[in-house]
């Protein structure tokens, strides 16, 4: 005969939390060390990149000023086709460094990922979860979500005083309520949806 009864059933025990504080903690401080080490790394080749231009302008302030005296010294001698042929040579090279010179300054102010990471790891909100970004020229995209929809416009606040993002017009603000969370996209110029 049984003379002790259980009443502690096993959907009355405490079952562990999957996504308890400390490991959100540590994947919040991850990913944020992450972000910061990426946009150190992509400041550190934007800077690279701004010294070999400043390499690639004064090469061609020397070209230009050997040319000068090329042209000079052509117009001087008698025999202008071994001064002529270097010209030509000279005038070449200076096309070609231009062109470098160009790409390089293109590159640079259309890719300023460092600056995009800086200011995403400082205006970071724990509310709000950015689920994905993509950059096309000067126009940014970013995606994400929330629990919180209240904590997006001061969010977006925050991303218009920041350094890369001032100046810019947030233009395309989508959002989309599911399973009580709040979907969003932010961008800065209206992207063509794909049909």
């Amino acid at each position: 005969m049984k003379t002790r009864i259980n009443l502690y059933l096993a959907e009355l025990r405490p079952k562990k939390d999957p996504l308890s504080l400390n490991r959100v903690t540590v994947f919040l401080l991850t990913l944020l060390l992450v972000m910061v080490l990426l946009s150190s790394v992509l400041k550190t080749k934007v800077v690279a990149q701004q010294k070999m231009l400043q390499n690639q302008q004064q090469l061609v302030a020397e070209q230009q000023a050997t040319l000068t005296e090329l042209q000079t010294a052509l117009a001087r001698k008698q025999d202008k086709n071994v001064l002529s042929q270097q010209l030509a040579q000279i005038k070449a090279e200076i096309q070609h460094k231009q062109l470098v010179m160009e790409f390089i300054s293109t590159h640079e102010q259309t890719i300023l990922y460092a600056e995009v990471m800086e200011d995403l790891a400082r205006l970071h909100d724990p509310l709000i979860w950015l689920t994905g970004f993509k950059f096309n020229n000067q126009h940014i995209i970013l995606e994400g979500q929330t629990d919180e929809p209240a904590q997006i416009p001061h969010w977006s606040d925050g991303l218009k005083a920041s350094s890369y993002f001032s100046g810019k017009l947030l233009s395309e603000m989508k959002f989309e309520q599911r399973d009580g969370v709040t979907y969003f996209r932010v961008a800065s110029e209206p992207v063509m949806e794909a049909k």
